[in-house]
């Protein structure tokens, strides 16, 4: 994707149209996609790569803020119409229910959803391998066809985890429901205690027991790919983009940590300057729970605690920079993608994809007017025989 350059000598512009000091909200590499792999980097993505290092918090908070409300408001509409289609999902009306007159609602689209829901994850893991993979060689070796072989076995174990079965299925119900839903990849390891016991007494005679040991020892509970899914509204990438979130010049990730939770990633060595954070000055909004609380089936309350965090992820050309900031304000994490394929670690799933567009159609979408007109005919015809 072509990226303009600088209007203004000394003036980046960034991607939500305002000009700022010192670097700009997105790249300046002209488009050309950079190897990661090759450290010696052209002039012009130095130049770039050094602005955003020279940025001062206030004057990064600013870019952020502006792609973050540029991104969110270009597709505010859409964003506007998910809890409609979550409770079509969850056959939920608001429509007041009058004494003596029937509301029933026909649950079509859940229906529909769930019986879509079982073909495709019947399509996608019915067989093995669930990911076929083949070499690129139009005449593979051997080598090649054996790790190939390999790769899929590899793969398929890890498919087997509860961890990514799970969040799968999530994906790829939300993007039925939604028309669009994004995927993150990531490695996890997942540390623990455990209670070491030992034997007491003669093996195999009776007497013999196990006793606890000297205390907890910490262990690895789990150590392997992982990932999270978010929501159209909750992951807010480049709304230029089109379909494929890779050719974004940025997505942003939004959500709510308690301020312990930053506080332990400081002695990480994660974040900095978690002592500065203040309390927070914004309502938390949690996805699933306020897609509850729309359908009546939570209710929202305040979480003071909880602080609002936003990591901006500038493009991925030789690594791009990761910024993290709390309440808008408080830059407490900088620092280069370590990712060594160079891409962003979000895959967007679109149910029906539409041309160039960012977002897909979902099933909630496509019946909408059905069920309306379902629920309607139900509730006339049991009126007129309750009448009658």
């Amino acid at each position: 994707m072509p990226i303009p350059a600088p209007s203004t000598p000394g003036v980046l512009t960034g991607q939500s149209g305002g000009s700022f000091p010192s670097g700009p909200s997105t790249p300046v590499t002209g488009g050309v996609a950079i190897d990661p792999n090759v450290a010696i980097l052209d002039e012009e993505t130095q130049e770039n790569d050094q602005a955003w290092a020279k940025l001062t918090d206030e004057e990064l908070a600013k870019i952020v803020k502006a792609d973050r409300d540029w991104a969110y408001s270009s597709f505010q509409i859409y964003y506007d119409k998910l809890p409609d289609y979550y409770k079509l999902y969850r056959s939920y009306s608001d429509n007041a229910v009058t004494e003596g007159r029937s509301n029933i609602f026909v649950p079509y689209v859940f229906t529909m959803t769930e019986n879509m829901h079982a073909r495709m994850m019947s399509a996608f893991f019915s067989q093995r391998p669930f990911i076929r993979i083949t070499p690129r060689e139009p005449a593979p070796t051997t080598d090649a066809t054996l790790s190939a072989q390999k790769a899929e076995v590899y793969l398929d174990s890890q498919m087997d985890s509860p961890r990514s079965l799970r969040t799968f299925d999530c994906w790829l119900k939300m993007a039925e429901v939604f028309g669009t839903a994004y995927y993150k990849t990531r490695w996890t390891t997942q540390k623990g205690y455990r209670i070491k016991r030992q034997k007491s007494g003669v093996p195999g005679l009776p007497g013999e027991t196990l006793s606890g040991g000297a205390g907890p020892e910490e262990t690895i509970i789990y150590d392997g790919p992982d990932g999270s899914v978010f929501a159209p509204g909750q992951l807010l990438p480049d709304p230029t983009c089109g379909p494929d979130v890779q050719k974004a010049a940025f997505i942003i990730e939004e959500g709510y940590k308690p301020l312990s939770y930053f506080q332990q990633k400081e002695k990480e060595g994660v974040y900095v300057n978690t002592k500065d954070i203040t309390a927070s000055s914004s309502t938390p909004v949690f996805p699933a729970l306020h897609r509850m609380a729309s359908a009546n089936k939570a209710t929202e309350g305040a979480v003071p605690e909880n602080r609002k965090m936003v990591k901006y992820w500038e493009a991925h050309y030789a690594g791009g920079w990761v910024f993290t900031i709390v309440e808008e304000k408080f830059v407490i994490g900088r620092r280069k993608s370590i990712i060594a394929h160079g891409l962003y670690p979000y895959v967007a799933a679109h149910f029906i994809q539409v041309m160039d567009e960012p977002f897909g159609i979902g099933i909630a979408e496509i019946l909408e007017a059905l069920q309306e007109e379902l629920n309607t005919g139900r509730n006339q015809r049991t009126d007129n025989i309750n009448y009658s």
